[in-house]
């Protein structure tokens, strides 16, 4: 071999290493893992852990046998395979693991329990390969089950695997359902036993809700830990973004957009009440199972009005007791500054088969900058206000979200 050729091997391996891989038979519905002692050992430790029934253990043991040398021409190997995959209802791997015991062309006891398993598996379920003509690589499945099936075992296997394609899944997914009518995502397919087909969803079904402007409704209470008079500490809060996605990948996201914020009367006295415009940027992160967390920042103009006191002129005390009297003599204050406001949140997503409405709750912190003063032209010292906008105020929101879907 020459010096030229030899220092091409690390390359070629390299090149050669993926092709390898995607060779392995069944690796995309049935992954295989390294291998951490020999063939057989993992074969009876697969069967020992299918007996104690540790079904997820069994999975793995039978995985490793499969990626060594001897496991990839043994028929028990991708039978005893087969048959742990149905189990754990991974119908397309079992199948695809069935056929491969068949493909080694043997004889025996393993090469028979595939042969039925298959047919077994080809009389009960069709096999559907949902994919997009959109950009997205990803989409919650809404699946739309028959009202008959032909077991209680199928239609227990069909409610699972809708509750699976409930959560966003990596497209395109082949999946398998026993013979009948559905819908998937609003589109209607009929799966017949035995064959497979292509399913395309539009678009607009695979989008995800970060991908579409977000609307946000939360209503709470503002706490307000620096105010001196304890009927100013706790005020109610309510406010209303609506954002649009100016960055997105598959699962995050940040939006711009305009927001709304009111504060309601609190307090024996009555007022305060104001509010807020401002702009808001968030970042939204899609976590699995649902979640959505979002971390928001905005900027804009607040005013704020309410009632204080005076003191009298002659000296006297402002006020006394506990708790503190009733003011000698009110007024009526006003405030108007720039507010920046923080805040982080987490919603639920995809509550019943509405993956763009989301339930969750808001913590942020909000500082107002400005200075309050009388609305007359009085002299007096204010001593204090219902609520002061210059100290930072923690609000707690829960509410809903939208996406605005088309």
């Amino acid at each position: 071999m020459t010096p030229s050729l030899i220092s091409m091997l690390p390359l070629l391996a390299a090149v050669l290493a993926p092709v390898a891989k995607a060779a392995e038979p069944c690796a995309s519905s049935a992954p295989v893992v390294a291998a951490e002692r020999d063939m057989q050992t993992h074969l009876r430790q697969a069967k020992h852990f299918e007996k104690k029934g540790w079904l997820d253990d069994a999975v793995r043991e039978i995985a490793m046998a499969r990626s060594t040398t001897d496991g990839r021409r043994d028929p028990e190997v991708f039978a005893r395979a087969a048959h742990l995959a149905r189990s754990q209802d991974n119908i397309v791997g079992a199948r695809c693991l069935a056929s491969a015991t068949l493909d080694l062309q043997a004889s025996g006891t393993a090469t028979e329990q595939a042969r039925r398993l298959l047919a077994e598996l080809d009389r009960s379920f069709g096999y559907v390969v949902i994919e997009t003509s959109g950009d997205a690589t990803s989409a919650a499945v809404q699946l739309g089950l028959p009202k008959v099936f032909g077991t209680a075992e199928l239609k227990a296997y069909a409610e699972r695997k809708a509750k699976e394609l409930a959560r966003r899944q990596a497209l395109p997914i082949e999946i398998a359902l026993p013979a009948g009518a559905y819908t998937v995502s609003n589109q209607s397919v009929t799966v017949l036993s035995g064959q497979s087909q292509s399913l395309t969803l539009h678009p607009r079904n695979t989008r995800s809700p970060l991908a579409a402007p977000i609307a946000r409704v939360r209503g709470g209470a503002a706490f307000h830990p620096e105010q001196a008079h304890p009927t100013a500490r706790v005020l109610g809060v309510a406010d209303l973004s609506i954002t649009w996605p100016i960055w997105r990948e598959n699962a995050s996201a940040v939006h711009l957009g305009p927001r709304f914020g009111g504060l309601a009367p609190a307090g024996e006295l009555g007022l305060p009440a104001g509010g807020d415009i401002g702009l808001q940027a968030s970042a939204y992160w899609f976590i699995d199972r649902g979640l959505d967390l979002h971390v928001d920042a905005s900027v804009g103009w607040a005013s704020l009005s309410g009632i204080g006191w005076r003191c009298p002129l002659d000296g006297t005390a402002c006020t006394s007791g506990d708790p503190p009297a009733a003011p000698t003599d009110t007024l009526f204050v006003r405030d108007q500054g720039l507010q920046l406001r923080g805040t982080a949140g987490l919603d639920i997503r995809g509550l019943g088969k509405a993956e763009g409405l989301g339930v969750g709750v808001d913590v942020g912190v909000s500082r107002t900058a400005g200075t309050l003063s009388p609305s007359t032209g009085a002299t007096d010292t204010l001593a204090w206000t219902l609520a002061d906008p210059t100290w930072a105020v923690v609000t707690v929101s829960p509410g809903i979200s939208v996406s605005l879907r088309r």
